[in-house]
């Protein structure tokens, strides 16, 4: 398992074993976010989908939960 330097706590641990999804995004934070980190997005995760009602169905709520998961984490958003 690979050491990442996490974006969100700045310490040096164990990272994801695989992408969390198929996509660059997914394997941003695979290289980017500890294990801990991510477990603590995905119960966080939860918390905001309910919050704001967001539906995954719909582009703009996906967009959102990407821009409040990268918040969350430490990432930056591209540009």
């Amino acid at each position: 398992m690979a050491i990442v330097h996490c974006t969100r706590c700045g310490a040096d641990a164990e990272g994801l074993e695989q992408p969390p999804f198929p996509s660059g995004f997914g394997k941003e934070v695979q290289d980017s976010v500890c294990k801990t980190c991510w477990t603590a997005w995905e119960d966080m995760r939860v918390k905001v989908i309910n919050e704001y009602r967001l539906n995954l169905g719909t582009p703009e709520h996906r967009t959102m939960l990407v821009n409040i998961t990268r918040d969350f984490l430490g990432l930056k958003k591209p540009e």
